[in-house]
């Protein structure tokens, strides 16, 4: 099996992490050849760490994202002769960490499929609405995407990257590349797969696999990625136990993944806890006797593992109702604040005006902590 990748690279810095090289060394075993597309600028460090991989290596504008890329690569960069000697083609980013587990087994796995290309998840469709005003439909991911040399030696292949516009938005992109791109080419008979289809897991109509069901997909199933999507606010607790999986039973270095986030976050490209800003929540925390977090859903608890993580304490969890929950959720009506107290509310923007107007009545606006969608 003759295998070429196309990876895309892009940082706002021009910095190559350590994940991203670890990424790209796993390659080794299931790639001959790797072409490297650098969106964007690069430093002369970074420029040098990506030759140890590849001979291959392109420079372009960050214009159309990844869709840009990859058109630039079939209708200028390489030729169409350039491709008949492989079998296959990989299309992949450096929007995800891994491989946790190796590539070996996943494209062992996956040539068993009959199909004309796949990738590692597939959306089950809906949870928005396109530009066009449908709803979105089933489709492959584009972060790792394997064609077959029936799709790209076609006439098809050549029709769509010709027709296709260079991206001017992100959502521009995903419609108009990864979500159009399996439709184009299943109207066109083509077949395809993904290795989730092949995993014995319910995916709900609308919810996204690897934002949703991440934990399930790598403690369960051996899943060989992490969306770096997935570090943000609401999955903040999810994360840390998948970590946790992933540093005691996988050869996996987490280190790469904390090193990479520590330097987005110091250098204010990324916001873990968005929507709220880790200044302003440092101020409050630290101006206040107590501090308590009203809601005990998925934003609560991923703002509870922040504050384990700046070793902080909390005073506990608040809601609204006296139903059952866990340890040291407490109601509402049940405490007694003083003007030193705190509250962050960490619920969602379709509750908090509630949340948001009950309490007001009872504290100082300076006593509220609120996310970043509050009306000024």
């Amino acid at each position: 099996m003759n295998r070429a990748g196309i990876f895309v690279f892009y940082d706002a810095q021009g910095l190559v992490d350590e994940y991203v090289e670890f990424l790209l060394s796993s390659t080794d075993s299931v790639l001959q050849k790797l072409i490297i597309i650098i969106n964007g600028k690069i430093g002369k460090s970074g420029y040098n760490k990506l030759k140890k991989y590849s001979d291959s290596i392109f420079k372009r504008n960050n214009y159309g994202y990844d869709a840009g890329a990859y058109k630039d690569v079939f209708m200028h960069f390489m030729n169409k002769e350039n491709w008949k000697n492989w079998d296959e083609i990989l299309l992949f980013n450096d929007t995800f960490y891994g491989p946790i587990f190796p590539w070996e087994g996943v494209f062992r796995e996956m040539e068993k499929e009959e199909v004309d290309f796949w990738g590692l998840s597939r959306h089950p469709g809906g949870g928005r609405i396109l530009a066009s005003g449908q709803e979105m439909p089933p489709h492959i991911q584009g972060y790792f995407l394997v064609c077959k040399k029936s799709v790209f030696l076609s006439s098809h292949w050549q029709k769509f990257w010709e027709e296709l516009e260079y991206p001017r938005t992100y959502r521009e992109a995903v419609e108009n590349f990864e979500i159009y791109f399996s439709s184009y080419f299943i109207k066109r008979g083509y077949r395809c797969s993904a290795l989730t289809d092949k995993i014995p897991i319910n995916i709900e109509y609308g919810k996204n696999p690897f934002m949703c069901y991440f934990r399930e997909l790598v403690q369960k199933f051996k899943f060989p990625v992490l969306k770096r999507k997935v570090i943000c606010l609401p999955y903040l607790d999810e994360v840390k136990k998948v970590m946790e999986y992933i540093n005691d039973h996988t050869g996996y270095n987490t280190s790469f993944i904390y090193s990479h986030i520590e330097r987005l976050c110091n250098e204010n490209i990324m916001n873990p806890i968005s929507p709220f800003e880790p200044v302003q929540i440092s101020r409050f925390y630290h101006t206040h006797r107590r501090v308590y977090i009203f809601g005990y859903g998925i934003c609560g608890k991923g703002l509870a593992r922040y504050f384990e993580y700046m070793g902080w304490k909390y005073e506990g969890f608040i809601v609204s109702k006296n139903e059952k929950h866990g340890e040291n959720v407490h109601t509402y009506a049940d405490i007694k604040f003083d003007r030193k107290d705190g509250i962050i509310l960490a619920v969602s923007e379709k509750t908090f005006y509630e949340v948001y107007s009950m309490l007001k009545k009872d504290m100082a606006d300076n006593q509220l902590f609120y996310p970043q969608y509050k009306e000024q």
